[in-house]
């Protein structure tokens, strides 16, 4: 088949033309009901989506679908097994949850190699002899509904259960990637098949001899099956032979760094796509397949479905096979029959001369700026009485802020990147985002040249954009993809306080997605006009301020000291009280001169300005 053309492959051309997204408005998630008959013969398989804000009930619906239905093979697939256990909580029906491989596997070598490459597990549990092993033991249950993580679609263990219905719960985009393989490993793999495949002396000669590199891609396109199961026998007579362990393991990680399977698919891309660079298997392709191959029914639940994405895929699932298989999806809109506005509201905050401040990771690792956010979020938990502080931010500043918090308040954290389906905030009636989640630039066009190779302007480079300083692309597609990233992040961020469901009020300390504004009251003001409302605030209820107590505080630091610096105790006092620092040295500096205990002394070191010392009189 002839590459497509620059252009060729895009969510209007011919070959998904006829590919409607369907809309079925439901208060009760109608249209499950097609969930129960099998998938039609032919080349066109249907996806259902389905689709609503996050808390308004698709879990819900799920398991009551689930529940309802007992004589169906369900399996149920999420990102990790904290949501599944969350899920079964909810679940009447007797299930299974099918573990990890490294949370069941006895074997520390073999667990050590699968992480390492990447292995189907099943490779390592045809060389085990173990009887009691809790891996192996949780397929032989016969239950009719499974739950298990995303990673199972890489194995063949779904196929096997040959389900009736997939349920997907939070379906993010992600790929398996498969980069260029190493020709030392390929080298060891064929010298293994040459002296231990016993049909060899029967293959093509060109197969023997391999003096083009054409012949080796046929050849493990053709016989990569063939290929791993004679490693695995190889393996298997050493184990049995019982050779020294270390060496044995050590050798397996050599020759299986990457797998026949995963070096067959590599050189099945080379072939189709006609250049030699890293190539992407999306996680959906596997969900496709299962659909086509065994009839399969597969709904996809989540509040962020990227049509124009799903489109692009579709189109390039089309094309690899042979224009003759064509996906449909068929959107369900999950509808609470909610017309009222919910009173909820965003304050995006932004520093006084810079109102497309979006606070990057970087930002936050600046002292003054973390005190002033932390100051701020001090104050509205005050005047607010909160005893319980919520924080979504970065997982690397989590430390910082609540070292600047936890002494007053209660504080909970949730990080960007592990937020979906997460309820861990859903009561909260005042919460706070801080920092705006960002993509790695390199990854994000690497994701993209490798997902969509048949596009012939992905060499583009990132640029700044003029007032935010965010890096943009100037190609929309990978834009679009760097943005989708972004802003799904972020709205996941936002709706773990559910504000469509109740009223609630967030502050926010970075940028607010565009379709956030649509659903939601968003305010921006600067950090001084808030500063301005909190004291306004203040006076209204009769509140004063926290004064500090500063022989109390230096009786207590000079518990175990007899000598401290002066800016080392203003650093404690300020972190504690989120006061400012030339206030707070003002305060210091005339206390500790009326106290009869306490002295300051100036002392010169040899390097460096003189340092000011408070000791004990």
């Amino acid at each position: 088949m002839k590459s497509p053309k620059e252009g060729e492959l895009t969510p209007h051309n011919n070959y998904i033309k006829n590919r409607n997204i369907k809309k079925l408005k439901a208060d009760n998630a109608n249209g499950f009901d097609k969930l129960l008959k099998k998938q039609n013969k032919g080349f066109v398989r249907d996806i259902y989506l389905l689709t609503g804000f996050p808390g308004i009930g698709k879990t819900f619906e799920i398991l009551k679908f689930i529940n309802n239905h007992p004589e169906k093979r369900i399996i149920l697939l999420s990102e990790s097994h904290e949501i599944l256990t969350e899920f079964e909580e909810g679940i009447t029906r007797e299930y299974t949850h099918w573990r990890g491989f490294s949370e069941l596997c006895k074997v520390k070598n073999y667990k050590r190699i699968q992480e390492k490459t990447g292995i189907n597990p099943s490779f390592f549990c045809k060389l085990c002899n173990k009887t009691d092993c809790p891996y192996k033991n949780q397929f032989e249950d016969k239950k009719n509904l499974v739950l298990a993580p995303l990673s199972y679609l890489y194995t063949g263990r779904i196929k096997e259960f040959k389900p009736d219905i997939i349920f997907v719960e939070e379906n993010p985009f992600s790929s398996k990637i498969v980069r260029k393989p190493d020709y030392k490993i390929i080298n060891r793999q064929l010298d293994i098949f040459e002296k231990n495949y016993k049909h060899y002396k029967y293959l093509p000669r060109e197969f023997k001899n391999l003096s083009f590199e054409e012949d080796m891609m046929e050849l493990y396109i053709d016989y990569h099956k063939a290929i791993m199961s004679t490693i695995q026998g190889y393996f298997a007579q050493k184990i049995k032979n019982s050779e020294k362990p270390s060496a044995l393991f050590k050798e397996m990680l050599k020759i299986l760094k990457q797998t026949p399977d995963e070096i067959a698919t590599y050189f099945r891309y080379c072939r189709r796509y006609g250049k030699q660079e890293a190539f992407s298997v999306p996680l959906q392709f596997y969900l496709f397949d299962l659909a086509f191959e065994q009839r399969t029914n597969i709904l996809i639940s989540d509040a962020t479905v990227n049509n124009e994405l799903l489109d692009e895929l579709s189109a390039r699932y089309y094309r690899e096979h042979n224009d003759e298989r064509l996906i449909n999806f068929e959107e369900i809109q999950l509808n609470n029959g909610r017309k009222k506005k919910i009173d909820s509201k965003i304050i995006r905050i932004y520093p006084e001369k810079n109102p497309d401040a979006w606070y990057p990771l970087q930002s936050l690792g600046n002292t003054i700026t973390l005190d002033l956010i932390a100051r701020d979020i001090r104050e509205i938990a005050r005047i607010n009485n909160l005893k319980r502080v919520c924080i979504i931010t970065f997982q690397t500043r989590i430390i910082n802020l609540k070292l600047r918090l936890e002494n007053e308040f209660e504080v909970e954290f949730m990080h960007f990147g592990n937020l979906r389906s997460s309820n861990k905030f859903m009561n909260e009636k005042i919460g706070f985002i801080v920092g705006t989640y960002s993509v790695n630039k390199e990854d994000i066009l690497e994701e993209y040249k490798t997902t969509f190779p048949f596009y012939k302007d992905n060499n583009e480079e990132p640029k700044r954009a003029e007032k935010s300083k965010r890096f943009v692309f100037n190609n929309e597609s990978i834009d679009s993809l760097r943005k989708t990233k972004e802003d799904d992040e972020m709205y996941q961020a936002i709706n773990r306080f559910r504000p469509l469901l109740k009223p609630t009020t967030i502050y926010i300390y970075g940028e607010v997605p565009d379709r956030i504004y649509d659903l939601i009251e968003v305010e921006k003001i600067s950090r001084e006009e808030l500063r301005r409302r909190l004291r306004s605030e203040r006076i209204k209820k009769g509140l004063k301020n926290n004064k500090i107590d500063y022989k109390k505080e230096l009786d207590e630091i000079f518990k175990k000291r007899t000598e401290i610096a002066f800016q080392k105790i203003v650093e404690l006092l300020k972190q504690k009280y989120g006061i400012g620092e030339v206030k707070l040295k003002r305060e210091l500096n005339e206390e500790i001169r009326k106290s009869d205990e306490y002295e300051i002394e100036t002392k010169v070191k040899k390097v460096g300005r003189p340092s000011s010392f408070v000791k004990r009189r």
